[in-house]
C-alpha cells in the first residue's frame, strides 16, 4: 500500500503534510485511507478517467494504478490518455484534445444516464 501522490506529485510532501496532515513514514496508514485506490473496491458508479500523458500535477501513473484497480475489481471504467497534455488540458490543451475529451464526456455521460449507444 502507498500513498503515491506524496512521491509523485509537485506538490506531494506540502500538500500531504498540510493538509491530510501526515507523512510517509510515520502516517502510512491515514494517507493510505485518503487513497482513491484504497477504497476503489467500492466505486460503483462507471468512472471515466481521462488523463494527459504530462500531467506532473497528477501523474499519470496516478491513473494507471486507479484504472488497474477498477478493472480488478471488475468495475466499469475507461481510461483515455491524452499525448501531449497536462493537467490544464480543459483550459489551454490542444484544440482537438479539448474537443475529443468533451465529446468523450458527453458519450459516457449519454450512455449511462440515457442508455444512448457509445460513438
Amino acid at each position: 500500500m502507498k500513498p503515491v501522490l506524496y512521491g509523485t506529485s509537485d506538490v506531494g510532501i506540502s500538500f500531504v503534510e498540510d493538509v491530510i496532515g501526515g507523512n510517509l513514514q510515520d502516517h502510512a496508514e491515514l494517507l493510505w485511507s485518503k487513497s482513491p485506490i484504497a477504497h476503489a473496491h467500492r466505486i460503483d458508479t462507471p468512472l471515466l478517467i481521462l488523463h494527459g500523458e504530462n500531467d506532473y500535477r497528477t501523474p499519470f501513473s496516478q491513473a494507471e494504478e486507479l484504472y488497474t484497480a477498477l478493472k480488478r475489481y471488475e468495475k466499469t471504467t475507461r481510461l483515455i490518455r491524452y499525448p501531449e497534455s497536462n493537467h490544464s488540458l480543459l483550459k489551454s490543451g490542444k484544440p482537438s484534445l479539448r474537443i475529443d475529451s468533451i465529446e468523450q464526456v458527453n458519450a459516457w455521460f449519454g450512455h449511462y444516464l440515457h442508455g444512448q449507444k457509445p460513438s
